[in-house]
């Protein structure tokens, strides 16, 4: 009987740790918005997301002509973080969700060398 105790404590310990670490916030690419440098464009991609991915969140879009699946590198206003709970949530800088997985993405300005996509604050 002492070990079956034993067993159950060791699973209810495995379970707690395992729905913490779901819950977890991870870093984003962030970068503070500076006047002169945004050109708006519009955006139609689908945000997705993995943990075990050093980007953790990007955008998705499938071209027209030949439905190909384009990954688009996200940067996000200072403070935002990533939830996995199970699914994608994106936090801003307050805590509050701003986006969870499969959201539209619909615009952002042209950051870096062109390849990533500044999210604009709602």
């Amino acid at each position: 009987m002492h070990r079956r105790h034993s067993v159950s404590g060791l699973t209810a310990a495995v379970l707690v740790l395992s729905l913490s670490a779901c819950g977890q916030t991870l870093t984003l690419p962030t970068v503070a918005r500076a006047n002169g440098w945004c050109r708006e464009i519009g955006y139609d991609g689908v945000l997705r997301g993995d943990p075990d991915d050093p980007r953790v969140a990007w955008g998705e879009h499938e071209t027209r002509v030949n439905h190909v699946v384009l990954r688009k590198e996200l940067v996000w206003p200072p403070g935002y973080t990533a939830r996995f709970t199970p699914e994608l949530e994106i936090l801003d800088a307050s805590h509050q969700i701003r986006f969870v997985a499969g959201d539209l993405i619909e615009g952002g300005c042209l950051a870096g060398s062109g390849h990533e996509l500044y999210v604009i604050e709602e």
